[in-house]
């Protein structure tokens, strides 16, 4: 999303009102940060998925991302 922030922009621009909502820094902030989330959130998406998991480890994982990674 950061990185397609200037072709964004421009698609914006069509409608004014969203392109200056889109310009303003803060907004842009608050994007690039669930951008973020949701890059993490597929990561362990993918690790979660497999042939050879179980309960156990999977708890693990999520346990730990939870609490080291993304929410504490």
């Amino acid at each position: 999303m950061y990185e397609l922030r200037n072709e964004i922009f421009i698609f914006l621009r069509q409608n004014r009102a969203l392109a200056t909502t889109f310009e303003h820094g803060v907004i842009l902030t608050q994007l690039v940060y669930l951008c973020d989330i949701f890059a993490k959130l597929n990561q362990l998406n993918i690790s979660l998925q497999g042939k050879d998991t179980h309960l156990l480890q999977l708890y693990d994982k999520i346990t730990a991302y939870s609490c080291g990674k993304l929410i504490c």
